[in-house]
């Protein structure tokens, strides 16, 4: 932990978890953990990187804005500690929430579309055995990929969990 990293940086990046990639609208936007401040972190964790989609197409159907300068700034926003952690309860558990969001960004990254991989994610060991699907896998080195790297998502997906309870204060 460097000094200007915070606890819960550190343990996202000690977890893997160093880059979180936003897309929308064919464009991705990269950002840093270390760029971004607890509370920014812990909306991300309890929404999923679907709210950057939610919010940048719903304020675009009422603004001139484009979405791109809509997702800057809203990205800015985060960056900024602007947006503020959220509140309520998930209608699911907190770990499916978590394994949904984590295999819906695998998919995103093998080309799927943020719709569809809303859609294929809500079934997690399904989507992720259509990401290495997608990635060129079949048969018994699907099922040998899936057994071998399955837990890793699972532990991606827990340390997202772990920052439901993560106190601010």
């Amino acid at each position: 932990m460097t000094d200007k990293q915070t606890a819960l940086q550190t343990a996202l990046i000690d977890a893997g978890l160093n880059t979180f990639q936003f897309h929308n609208d064919g464009v991705d936007y990269p950002v840093k953990v270390t760029d971004l401040p607890d509370a920014s972190l812990v909306r991300i964790a309890r929404y999923g990187k679907r709210v950057l989609n939610d919010v940048v197409n719903s304020t675009a159907s009422r603004s001139d804005k484009t979405k791109a300068t809509i997702c800057k700034e809203y990205i800015a926003k985060l960056v900024n500690g602007e947006v503020g952690s959220g509140g309520g309860r998930a209608r699911i558990s907190t770990l499916e929430r978590a394994l949904r969001n984590v295999v819906g960004t695998y998919l995103v990254a093998a080309g799927v579309s943020n719709k569809d991989a809303a859609q294929l994610c809500k079934e997690p060991e399904k989507g992720f055995r259509l990401y290495l699907t997608k990635r060129g896998l079949k048969g018994d080195k699907l099922e040998a990929a899936f057994t071998k790297h399955w837990s890793t998502v699972q532990a991606k997906a827990r340390a997202f969990v772990a920052l439901e309870d993560f106190d601010l204060d």
